[in-house]
């Protein structure tokens, strides 16, 4: 595709040196001459700066001098970037022969918000481990397709959120977002991301025949881990809904509520201590959230309606630790969210909200 736009590939690292001789060698034969990789090396401590600037020299390396999250680090990325679309890839994958020209063709299409790759299990290149994302309306969030073998996902399909590990939008689109929000630091970030600008009414898109490797190794969270997950999924929802419709779903919310304590509980003591940080942050920072809204909700152009009919209405989990008991409890509760989310739609819907 010689007449495609330039693309600028951001690599967010922290102690990735063991990755990225594959992973940016695999992304290196893929670009065209205008064509560029950032990496953004958030002050790694395994020597993987050095090693880029001694193995890539191509490469534009930006070291950081901390930490500051998955967020910022695109961020910086973006503001050393001069391409018109932005391309955004995790430090621990290989990406496949024309997982680039892939991604980007959709953008023809002036209304396309964000792309995604079908994200694979390095481990087991036929399963699946991300194509897209499954947005519970209460912001629970699980892989679309996961451990689904590879085959089952040959169609481009719409998906209300992306697969961080592999997407890519428009920079314009990206300034008028603003980007991703440094406030989530890990997790939920992209799924916000995709939520502002379908408000915009830009779709987010799952591209199968750009198809990514991911070295993903699935355990039990660390504490901070957890109290980002626990406390990003309200931030998500406190950010992006409408306060009516929020209203309207507190039932809902209630049990989400208590399924979060539930995850908290298996992971002991250190998971409760997570859930109750998390709670805590939501409280004292409650003035920032209202700042937030206010900043954002003049620019919606989809109402509710809309975007709750792209969220999923019932949660589900690959995995959970409470056998026969466990399984009665779910179903119970998919038949309560049920109930809610289309008592909610359909006022979402009467009165246009």
């Amino acid at each position: 595709m010689p007449d495609r736009p330039t693309a600028s590939v951001i690599i967010v690292v922290f102690n990735g040196r063991q990755y990225l001789d594959d992973c940016l060698s695999s992304v290196i034969a893929q670009l065209q001459p205008h064509d560029e990789i950032i990496l953004v090396d958030n002050n790694s401590t395994d020597g993987s700066p050095d090693f880029i600037a001694g193995r890539f020299p191509q490469v534009t390396l930006v070291r950081q001098p901390q930490n500051g999250g998955f967020a910022q680090g695109c961020a910086v990325g973006v503001a050393h970037a001069t391409a018109n679309l932005l391309v955004f890839l995790n430090q621990d994958t290989v990406v496949s022969p024309g997982w680039l020209e892939a991604l980007l063709t959709p953008f023809h299409d002036q209304r396309t918000g964000l792309t995604t790759s079908l994200i694979l299990l390095m481990s087991e290149p036929d399963h699946v481990h991300l194509a897209g994302q499954r947005l519970h309306y209460t912001g629970l969030v699980s892989s679309r397709g996961y451990r689904q073998t590879a085959q089952n996902w040959q169609h481009p399909a719409a998906v209300f959120s992306v697969s961080g590990a592999s997407f890519a939008i428009r920079r314009t689109l990206w300034d008028q977002l603003g980007g991703l929000d440094p406030v989530f630091y890990m997790y939920y970030e992209e799924t916000d991301l995709c939520w502002r600008a379908a408000l915009l009414g830009y779709p987010s898109l799952i591209i199968p025949s750009s198809i990514v490797y991911h070295d993903y190794q699935p355990g039990q969270r660390g504490c901070d881990q957890s109290y980002y997950s626990f406390r990003n999924r309200y931030l998500l929802l406190l950010k992006n809904y409408r306060w009516h419709t929020l209203y309207l779903l507190l039932p809902a919310l209630f049990l989400a509520e208590s399924l979060d304590w539930a995850i908290a509980l298996r992971s002991g003591w250190s998971g409760l201590r997570a859930k109750a940080r998390a709670n805590l942050w939501l409280i004292t920072h409650y003035h920032d959230h209202i700042h937030v809204r206010r900043l954002i909700e003049p620019t919606h152009q989809v109402n509710d309606a809309i975007i709750l009919a792209q969220l999923q209405p019932t949660v589900l989990f690959y995995q959970h630790p409470f056998g026969k008991i466990g399984t009665a409890l779910l179903a119970a509760f998919n038949l309560l969210f049920r109930l809610n989310y289309h008592f909610a739609l359909a006022l979402c819907r009467r009165f246009a909200w």
